[in-house]
């Protein structure tokens, strides 16, 4: 066996036993031969060398196959609604405030009145088609969606805008006729617009416009196999990114994958993970010729330096969007820069639109960018700094410490090497921390630094309830993830970007094991009650910031009350 297949391997079957029905993994049952369980990957594909095509269905969440499997579905569920509009749905929009979520439950904890209401147009829309398109009751006037610009501006960043705003308007009003996909990214801002509004009228425009917006970007699958390939792709990135935040923020997590997924097959269909990309070339006689690319193959040219980092931040925005949620949501990531088919990771590092504005472009190539950062290797200097490039190097360590906290198996043989590359990484995260700068009134750099600091939760969550080191390490890193929480003003920053309703109950939870592990020892020694008197709070000040962005943001609502009643089972 190869030393990487040694790595992690479980070999439940030593000795000659047979593995229970259905633990064996997917190519030996496709080809009916005995598998060995070893993981991560078996003898039989060792031997084979397709250790990266070895995959368990017991092992937590989804398999990469079962995912393309379940995209390929939700693909063709959604063909068969756009063949058929006048058909019952196949796959219906739910209210995501229903009575499954007993807000009545949180006691000490309120959430604002209007958090988990919608009013009854927008909810008729919930249990429609997507076929199915609201009349407007009157045409938008133009006043009224400059009103809804105005608002979406304001959280922009928040739910993964990556275009350059004054070319995106003057191509909206300009004199040239918009196209299709451009039309569906305007109404995708003004769903976004509407949502954050304080007009009740424009709030009342929500249902409609996000029925036009989803109806708007349904094809753009088949768009992009056209000759088309310019600015209107981007468009159609960006809405789908809009869209998928859009259900993410409402607790709709199907509908926010299937989107996530259409912006990840248009972005790599695009070659966007490509981007002035260097390549070495052997020739004759031993020398090497490194050919730059300049542009993406699969677009037409840009037009200038602000065009094509419009191109690198989608990417970019798209690679944050698909890691962070398949943490959250406990299923294998789409873009896999690992292994025989992982997806190659060339574009530089995002820069802020004023950068590109300069020309900051002009000198700039990159090559195997996730893995030269993870190498500790800085290339260039004064690239990766911009916010975008943070947040996206936070989302590589938030990633890949989730996937090492997932190679942990009770009883597993070698768990001392698996804590020693978690301590290692530790390290690597500790030392990012260091480096950055937070404001705790830019929400940018409050995203960035939170999923650095609940990385660091991953790395020992499963070491915390036996090593010391491990549950300090936890309480630590909570810890100072709560002491910029407190700081937070709600009200200041409005909205947050809905994968903190993630992050925040990670950290509730640590707080939450360890009044479970404290009360299990008893509090008759010193100081025991006046310490979960304080971890009490911890729960407290965690679950109360939650609830300050419940109304603007549902799955803070949904958090919150598993978060409280997480801390009630302990109690």
């Amino acid at each position: 066996m190869s030393t990487q297949s040694q790595g992690f391997a479980n070999s439940p079957t030593e000795g000659g036993s047979t593995l229970p029905r259905g633990a064996a993994c997917l190519p030996c049952r496709k080809r009916k031969m005995r598998c060995d369980g070893n993981q991560p990957a078996c003898g039989q594909c060792v031997s084979k060398r397709r250790e990266e095509d070895c995959e368990y269905t017991t092992a937590p969440g989804l398999t990469r196959t079962q995912m393309l499997e379940e995209n390929i579905a939700l693909l063709e569920a959604r063909i068969r609604e756009l063949e058929n509009p006048d058909e019952r749905p196949s796959v219906k929009l739910r209210d995501p405030h229903a009575p499954s979520i007993q807000l009545g439950q949180l006691d000490s904890i309120a959430l604002p009145s209007g958090a988990g209401k919608r009013d009854s147009a927008f909810m008729a829309a919930q249990t429609g088609g997507l076929g199915n398109i609201p009349p407007f009751s009157n045409p938008i006037t133009t006043q009224d969606k400059s009103r809804l610009i105005d608002a979406f501006v304001l959280h922009a960043s928040q739910v993964g805008f990556f275009l350059h705003a004054p070319r995106l308007l003057m191509a909206a009003y300009g004199p040239v006729a918009r196209g299709s996909l451009l039309e569906a990214l305007l109404n995708a801002i003004y769903v976004w617009g509407s949502h954050f509004s304080v007009d009740p009228t424009l709030r009342g425009r929500e249902a409609e416009l996000l029925a036009l917006a989803v109806h708007g970007v349904s094809g753009s699958l088949f768009v992009s196999a056209t000759a088309q390939r310019g600015q209107d792709i981007l468009y159609g990135i960006q809405a789908e990114v809009l869209l998928a935040n859009y259900y993410f923020s409402n607790g709709r997590f199907l509908e926010g994958r299937y989107h996530t997924s259409a912006a990840i097959s248009l972005a790599i269909s695009c070659r966007l993970n490509l981007i002035r990309s260097n390549q070495v070339i052997s020739m004759e006689g031993g020398s090497a010729m490194i050919m730059v690319s300049t542009q993406t193959a699969a677009l037409v040219d840009p037009l200038d330096g602000i065009e094509e980092g419009e191109r690198i931040n989608a990417f970019w925005a798209v690679y944050v969007l698909d890691k962070t949620w398949a943490v959250a949501l406990k299923s294998p990531s789409a873009i896999s820069e690992d292994g025989l088919w992982g997806i190659q990771i060339d574009t530089p590092w995002p820069l802020a639109m004023e950068a590109y504005e300069r020309g900051a472009l002009a000198n700039v190539f990159s090559s195997n960018t996730v893995q030269t950062f993870l190498a500790g290797l800085v290339v260039t200097p004064d690239m990766g700094h911009a916010p975008l490039a943070l947040r996206a190097q936070a989302t590589i360590l938030y990633s890949r410490a989730s996937w090492m906290a997932s190679q942990y198996r009770d009883g597993m043989p070698n768990i001392a090497t698996l804590q020693d590359e978690c301590l290692a990484f530790d390290g690597f995260v500790t030392n990012f921390i260091s480096t950055l700068t937070i404001n705790p009134r830019n929400r940018d750099d409050l995203v960035t630094l939170t999923l650095a600091r609940v990385a660091l939760i991953q790395l020992h969550v499963n070491f915390a309830s036996t090593e010391r080191r491990s549950r300090d390490s936890c309480m630590a890193a909570a810890r100072a993830a709560l002491a910029v929480i407190r700081d937070i003003c709600a009200a200041e920053l409005g909205y947050i970007d809905p994968i903190m309703a993630i992050l925040w109950t990670a950290i509730g939870q640590v707080f939450i094991r360890e009044i479970d592990r404290v009360k299990a020892k008893g509090t008759g020694q010193a100081g025991g009650d006046a310490y979960l008197n304080d971890l009490t709070s911890c729960v407290a000040q965690t679950t109360a910031r939650m609830a300050d962005f419940s109304s603007i943001c549902p799955i803070m609502a949904i958090q919150a009350t598993q978060l409280q009643q997480a801390y009630q089972g302990v109690m």
